[in-house]
């Protein structure tokens, strides 16, 4: 994509990793994507940022902006993220759009990477989130807002 002119900024949200691993593994991918590949990625990877802070307690465990997060977007797009990568990422994304760091003339472009069968998995504490925001009755129906 740089050697195609395309110079937005890419930003990661780490799901399992902290910031210096990140950039360790980036640098080293990179290198091996170029050895394959050196007209594709003979530009400079630059301007990224990744974000470490969306991990919680750790890789695999849901936070609550991460289950807030699935709940919008299904909501909202019909979309389901999962609470491992998509659910954190999008949270880290609601984040920064709270902190302003994006304005409503800005084109922004997530990547769903799938996930969602992960779903299934979290089902435990996907229901407790959805009862806790007051989603789910007691007969297990959803509630409208």
């Amino acid at each position: 994509m740089r050697n195609n002119g395309v110079r937005c900024p890419f930003f990661g949200i780490s799901v399992n990793r902290d910031l210096s691993q990140c950039l360790e593994n980036l640098d080293r991918w990179w290198d091996a994507v170029s050895q394959l590949l050196p007209a594709v990625c003979s530009a400079s990877k630059a301007p990224f940022e990744i974000f470490d802070e969306f991990i919680g307690k750790q890789y695999g465990d849901p936070t609550e902006a991460c289950l807030d997060a699935i709940v919008l977007m299904a909501q909202a797009e019909g979309i389901l993220l999962d609470p491992v990568y998509s659910g954190k990422m999008f949270s880290g994304f609601l984040a920064h759009c709270s902190q302003g760091r994006w304005s409503v003339e800005q084109s922004v472009l997530l990547l769903h990477s799938g996930g969602a069968p992960a779903l299934f998995a979290y089902h435990e504490p996907i229901e407790a989130h959805l009862r806790r925001r007051g989603l789910l009755s007691d007969s297990f129906g959803l509630l409208r807002q």
